[in-house]
C-alpha cells in the first residue's frame, strides 16, 4: 500500500515538475518575446527620432550655409 502511495505521489512530484517547467519555459519565452518586441519598437523609434534630427539639422546647416 505504501509503496503504491509512493509510486503515486513521484508521478503526481513528476507531473507537477513538468507542469512548473513547461509554465515557466514559456513565460521565458514570452517575456523574451515581449522584451524582444519592446526592444525592436525602441529601436525603431530611436532611429526615426536620429533620422529626423540628422535630416533637420542637415537642413538647419543647409539653410545657414545659404544665407
Amino acid at each position: 500500500m505504501e509503496k503504491k502511495f509512493a509510486v503515486m505521489f513521484h508521478g503526481e512530484h513528476v507531473i507537477v515538475l513538468i507542469y512548473a517547467v513547461t509554465k515557466i519555459a514559456v513565460t521565458v519565452l514570452l517575456k523574451c518575446a515581449v522584451v524582444k518586441m519592446v526592444a525592436i519598437a525602441v529601436i525603431k523609434i530611436y532611429f526615426a527620432v536620429v533620422r529626423a534630427f540628422a535630416v533637420n539639422l542637415a537642413l538647419l546647416m543647409v539653410s545657414f550655409c545659404i544665407f
